[in-house]
C-alpha cells in the first residue's frame, strides 16, 4: 500500500513535469488547455442554440448575427474564417434544434403531412451533417509546398510511369506518352509503360518507335485496377507514377512530387490536382469556361488541401506517385470496388502509411465531351464511394485517426445527395398539391429561423470556397446528377457487387447542337411538376387557402427558386457543338518566326493547339494567305523549327496551321503546350472571385434561358403536330371529294403516256449507247453552284445577338453541302456597341472554326450602329462549320465587373454571309439518294423535282 508521502511525491513530480513542459511549448498548444477553451465556448453556444425566443427577438437575433458575419467577412485572415464557421454552426444548430423540437408533429394522424415532414427533416439532417463535415475538413488547409530533391541525381529513386489505356484512340494517348518520356529525371532511373488492355498493334508499334514499353495481358479482369496490378508484377521501380492516358504530365512532375518521399519514409502516396485544359459539359454548354470554377475545382483546390492537414489525402487514380512497398503491403491497387483509387489510399491509412497533397497542377487532361458521358463518370464515382462505405466503412475498423475517419466519411456521404436534392426540389409541392404542412410553424417564423441558417452557410462557404466554387453552383451540379446517382448509391449499399465498370470516353466530337432529351428527362419531369405547383398556387391564394396566404407565398417562392435551378440544369442539357479535334489552349509563351525571306522575328503565342497557333509579333508583317513560314515554339528550352502555312496575317497578328509534324517536332509541340513546369499554374489567375449577387444573377439567367428554350421548342413542336394533323385531315377530305375526277385524270394521263412512250424510247436510243449508264439528273443542275446570300436569321439566329461581359461569345453553325466547294466567303456585319467602352481595349473578333478571320475595331463612329465587311478564308470551310463572334470589351483600365451594364455589343440577325461555290460531281450511284436533291446541310428551301411517265 502506498503511503501519503509517496502520493505527495508523485503529485509533485507531475507538477514539475507540467511546469517543465509548459516552458517548452506555448500554453495554448497543451491538450488540456485546448479542451478547457473548447468547453468554455461550447457551454454558452448550447444556451444560444436551445433558448426559445418570440418571433420579434428571433428576427433581431437573425439580423444581428448576419450583420456580424458580414462584418467578419470584410476582414482577411484564417482566424476570422474559423470564427465565421463557428457562427454558422451555431446559427444552423439553433435552426436544427427548433426544427426537431417545435416543427414536427410526430403524433399527427394525417399521414401525408407526417410522411412529407419526416422526409424533409431527414434531407435537412443530411445537409446539416455534410455542412459540419465540410467545415471540419477545411479547418486548416495545409497548402504543402514541394520538397527539394538531393543535389546528387544518383541518389534519386527509380520510378515506373504507368499509362493505362483500354479503348482510347492513339491520338489521345500520344501526347501523354511523349511527355512522360521527356520527364526531367535521370534517363536510367525511370521507365514509361503503356498498359494497353485493348491489345492494339498500332500502340505497340508507336511504343517501339519512341522508346516506351508496351505491356498487355490476356484478360481485362478488374479493369484498370487489374491492369495496374499486372504491371506491378512485371516492373521493379521503387515508386510508381500513374497517369490516365489523356493526362499529359509536365517535365517537372517527378521533381515536384518525389522530394517528400525522401523526407518521410512512411509516405505511401502523394497526389497532385487533376487539371483539365478542355471545357467540361457545364463549361461548354453554358459558355463559362475559365470564368466559373468547374465542378472538380473545389475538391482539388480546397478539399484535398484540407484533407492533407488531417493526413487524409486520398488517391484519385491519376497524377499521383505511390511507394511500391506501401502498395505491396496493402495487396496492390484495390479491386473490391470500382473506385479503386480512394479505396487503395484508405487501406494505406489503415496500415499506418501517410499521404500528401501538393496543390500545384503538374498534368492536364481532357474533360468529358458530353453531358451523358459526364453523368456516366459521376455514376461510377458515386457507386464506388457507396461500395467503400458499405464494405470498408471509415467509421469502423482499426487504423484510422479521428480526422481521417471524418474526412473519408464526408467524401463518401457527399455522393448520397441524390435523394435529399430531389426532396428539396419537390418539398414545396407537398403543400401546393396536397396541402401538407411539412413544417408546423407560421411562414414568418420559418423565415426567421431558416433564412439565417441558409444565409450564414452560403456566406461562410463563399468565403472559404469562393476561389474554387461560386455560390449556388453546387445546387446546379447536384440537380443535374441527383436522379442518376440515386439508384446506384442505394443499390451499392444493399449489394456492393451490383453494377458494372465503365470507362469514360475522351477525345470525341459533338458534331451539331442538340437537346439531349434522354439525359434531360428527369429535369423535364421536375420542371412540369414545379410549373404545375405554381399554377395550383393561384386558386390556393384566391379561393382555397385565403386564411394562410403567407404559407402559400412562401411555398411559391421556394418553387420558383427550384424552377431556376431546374432551368439551369436544362440549359446544361443543350449540347453545344465541339468540332475541333485539337483543343486550343490560350497561353503566352515565347516563339520565333522565320519568314520566307529568312528573317527571324520574336513573338509570343496567343493560343496554341496540336494543329496550329496564333502569335503576336514584335514587329508587324504582311504575308499572303497560304505563305509558308517556320516557327520555333518555346525556344528557351530547345530550338525546333516547324513548317506552317499562314492562315491570317494582320500587322502584329499572325495565325498559322502546322504542316505534318515529324516525331521531333511533335515532341517539341507537346512540351510547348503541356510540358512546361508553369503550364497550368496561372490558369485561373484572371478569374473573378465569387460574388454572391453576381453568381445568383448568372444562375437566374441560365435558369430562365433553359425554361424559355424548352417552352419554345415544346410550343413549336405542338404547333407542327397540330398543323400536320389538320393538313392530313384536309387532304383526306379533298381526296374523297375528288376521287371521281382523279380517276378520269389518271385514265387520260395513262393514254397520253402510252401514245408518247415509243417516240421517247426511239429518241433515247438514238443518243445513248445501251452500255452507258444514264444519270438520274445532271449533277451540275442539282448542286448549289454560284452565289448565295444567307442572313444570320436563315442560319438559325432568331433574334439580334447580344454579347455581354468582358468577352461575350456566340457560335453560329454554317453547313456546306457534299456537292459544293466554297471559293469565296464574305461576312457583312451590322452591329452596335456601348459608347462607354474604352475603344483601344475593345474590339469584335470574327472566327471561323476557331481560327481568327478578322477583327473589327470599335470607335465613337460605330457605337450607334455600323456595318463592316470581313472576307473569310474559303479554305477554312469544312462540312460543318462554326462562325464565331467574340466581343472583347473593357470600360475601365482596372479590374472590371464582368456583368457591368456597359459591357454589351449587339449584332443584327439581318447581317449576311455571302458564299460563292463551285459544284463538285458526286459519284453516279443511286445509293447516294436523296442526294443531290436533298442535303440536310443546305439551309435553303428544298426544291425537289418529280418525274412522271
Amino acid at each position: 500500500m502506498s503511503t501519503p508521502g509517496d502520493f505527495d511525491h508523485r503529485v509533485g513530480s507531475r507538477l514539475g513535469d507540467w511546469i517543465q513542459n509548459s516552458a517548452d511549448e506555448p500554453l495554448w498548444a497543451r491538450p488540456e488547455v485546448r479542451w478547457m477553451v473548447l468547453l468554455l465556448c461550447v457551454l454558452p453556444a448550447i444556451a444560444v442554440v436551445t433558448t426559445p425566443l418570440p418571433l420579434s427577438w428571433q428576427a433581431f437575433f437573425a439580423l444581428g448575427t448576419f450583420l456580424l458575419a458580414v462584418w467578419f467577412n470584410r476582414i482577411e485572415g484564417r482566424l476570422i474564417s474559423l470564427m465565421m464557421m463557428a457562427l454558422s454552426v451555431m446559427v444552423s444548430a439553433r435552426y436544427a434544434y427548433w426544427r426537431v423540437t417545435e416543427t414536427v408533429n410526430f403524433g399527427n394522424p394525417e399521414w401525408p403531412d407526417l410522411f412529407f415532414a419526416i422526409g424533409l427533416l431527414l434531407a435537412e439532417a443530411y445537409a446539416m451533417l455534410v455542412l459540419l463535415l465540410g467545415y471540419f475538413q477545411v479547418l486548416w488547409p495545409l497548402q504543402r509546398k514541394p520538397a527539394a530533391m538531393p543535389r546528387d541525381p544518383s541518389r534519386w529513386p527509380t520510378v515506373d510511369i504507368y499509362i493505362p489505356t483500354y479503348n482510347e484512340p492513339l491520338k489521345v494517348v500520344r501526347p501523354t506518352i511523349l511527355a512522360a518520356l521527356e520527364m526531367d529525371w535521370p534517363r536510367d532511373r525511370f521507365n514509361v509503360y503503356v498498359l494497353d488492355d485493348g491489345r492494339r498493334g498500332e500502340f505497340k508499334a508507336f511504343c517501339e518507335e519512341v522508346g516506351a514499353t508496351h505491356l498487355t495481358r490476356n484478360d481485362s479482369k478488374h479493369a484498370k485496377a487489374g491492369n495496374l496490378n499486372r504491371a506491378m508484377e512485371k516492373t521493379r521501380g521503387e515508386f510508381v507514377a500513374i497517369f490516365d492516358c489523356d493526362h499529359v504530365p509536365t517535365r517537372s512532375f517527378l521533381q515536384i512530387s518525389l522530394g517528400h518521399f525522401l523526407r518521410d519514409e512512411r509516405l505511401g502516396m502523394l497526389q497532385t490536382p487533376h487539371h483539365f485544359f478542355s471545357p467540361d459539359p457545364f463549361e461548354r454548354n453554358l459558355g463559362t469556361f475559365r470564368q466559373v470554377p468547374n465542378e472538380g475545382e473545389l475538391f482539388y483546390g480546397l478539399l484535398q488541401d484540407g484533407n492533407d492537414f488531417w493526413n487524409a489525402t486520398f488517391f484519385c487514380g491519376s497524377c499521383a506517385v505511390l511507394r511500391r512497398t506501401a502498395l505491396d503491403e496493402v495487396g496492390g491497387i484495390a479491386v473490391e470496388t470500382v473506385t479503386e483509387d480512394a479505396h487503395t489510399s484508405l487501406k494505406m491509412h489503415r496500415r499506418g502509411w501517410n499521404t500528401a497533397y501538393i496543390n500545384l497542377p503538374q498534368a492536364a487532361g481532357l474533360a468529358t465531351e458530353s453531358l451523358s458521358a459526364h453523368v456516366g463518370q459521376r455514376i461510377r464515382w458515386a457507386r464506388g464511394m457507396a461500395q467503400i462505405f458499405r464494405i470498408d466503412n471509415p467509421f469502423f475498423g482499426k487504423g484510422l485517426k479521428f480526422g481521417q475517419r471524418l474526412c473519408y466519411a464526408n467524401a463518401m456521404l457527399h455522393f448520397f445527395y441524390g435523394l435529399p436534392r430531389v426532396v428539396f426540389l419537390t418539398a414545396p409541392l407537398s403543400f401546393l398539391f396536397f396541402e401538407a404542412h411539412v413544417i408546423e410553424a407560421g411562414a414568418l417564423t420559418i423565415l426567421a429561423y431558416a433564412l439565417p441558417h441558409i444565409a450564414h452557410s452560403n456566406l461562410t462557404n463563399s468565403r472559404l470556397q469562393g476561389q474554387y466554387r461560386h455560390s449556388f453552383w453546387a445546387e446546379v451540379y447536384e440537380s443535374v446528377l441527383a436522379t442518376y446517382i440515386l439508384m446506384p448509391t442505394t443499390l451499392a449499399l444493399i449489394n456492393p457487387k451490383l453494377g458494372t465498370f465503365n470507362v469514360t470516353a475522351k477525345g470525341g466530337l459533338v458534331q451539331q447542337e442538340y437537346f439531349d432529351r434522354d439525359i434531360a428527362k428527369p429535369y423535364l419531369i421536375l420542371l412540369v411538376l414545379n410549373l404545375a405547383g405554381v399554377a395550383i398556387a393561384v386558386p390556393r391564394l384566391l379561393v382555397w387557402n385565403t386564411h394562410e396566404i403567407d404559407t402559400v407565398l412562401l411555398n411559391v417562392m421556394w418553387t420558383i427558386y427550384n424552377l431556376v435551378i431546374i432551368g439551369a440544369a436544362l440549359s446544361v442539357a443543350w449540347e453545344s457543338r465541339q468540332i475541333r479535334r485539337s483543343i486550343r489552349v490560350n497561353t503566352a509563351i515565347r516563339a520565333r518566326v522565320r519568314t520566307p525571306d529568312g528573317r527571324e522575328i520574336d513573338a509570343r503565342t496567343l493560343d496554341i493547339s496540336e494543329g496550329g497557333t496564333g502569335l503576336t509579333l514584335e514587329e508587324p508583317l504582311d504575308l499572303a494567305l497560304g505563305s509558308r513560314v517556320e516557327v520555333a515554339l518555346a525556344p528557351d528550352y530547345r530550338v525546333v523549327w516547324t513548317g506552317a502555312t499562314v492562315t491570317r496575317s494582320a500587322g502584329e497578328i499572325l495565325a498559322m496551321q502546322f504542316e505534318p509534324l515529324s516525331l521531333e517536332q511533335e515532341k517539341q509541340l507537346v512540351y510547348a503546350i503541356f510540358g512546361r513546369a508553369d503550364a497550368w499554374v496561372s490558369w485561373s489567375d484572371r478569374r473573378q472571385r465569387d460574388d454572391m449577387g453576381a453568381s445568383f444573377r448568372q444562375i437566374l439567367d441560365f435558369g430562365l434561358s433553359g425554361i424559355f428554350r424548352i417552352v419554345g421548342v415544346t410550343t413549336d413542336s405542338v404547333v407542327r403536330d397540330f398543323k400536320s394533323v389538320v393538313n392530313k385531315a384536309m387532304n383526306q377530305i379533298k381526296s374523297k371529294q375528288g376521287q371521281t375526277a382523279a380517276l378520269l385524270s389518271a385514265v387520260l394521263i395513262g393514254l397520253l403516256a402510252f401514245s408518247a412512250t415509243p417516240v421517247r424510247a426511239q429518241e433515247s436510243a438514238a443518243v445513248t449507247p445501251e452500255s452507258a449508264p444514264v444519270p438520274l439528273v445532271d449533277p451540275a443542275a442539282a448542286t448549289s453552284a454560284g452565289s448565295r446570300t444567307l442572313t444570320l436569321e436563315q442560319l438559325g439566329i432568331e433574334r439580334p445577338i447580344r454579347l455581354r461581359g468582358v468577352q461575350g461569345e456566340v457560335a453560329i453553325p454554317v453547313a456546306v453541302r457534299d456537292d459544293e466547294l466554297v471559293t469565296r466567303a464574305r461576312l457583312n456585319l451590322r452591329y452596335a456597341h456601348s459608347p462607354a467602352l474604352i475603344y483601344n481595349l475593345s474590339h469584335l473578333n470574327i472566327l471561323l472554326n476557331n481560327e481568327l478571320a478578322g477583327t473589327i475595331k470599335f470607335s465613337d463612329l460605330t457605337a450607334q450602329g455600323a456595318e463592316a465587311v470581313v472576307d473569310l478564308d474559303p479554305r477554312l470551310f469544312v462540312e460543318y462549320n462554326q462562325l464565331g463572334l467574340q466581343a472583347v470589351m473593357s470600360y475601365t483600365m482596372d479590374c472590371e465587373n464582368p456583368v457591368h451594364s456597359s459591357l454589351w455589343t449587339i449584332v443584327s440577325n439581318l447581317s449576311t454571309l455571302e458564299l460563292d461555290t463551285r459544284p463538285i460531281d458526286l459519284a453516279n450511284d443511286l445509293n447516294l439518294l436523296p442526294k443531290p436533291f436533298f442535303d440536310e446541310r443546305d439551309s435553303r428551301r428544298l426544291t425537289l423535282p418529280f418525274v412522271f411517265a
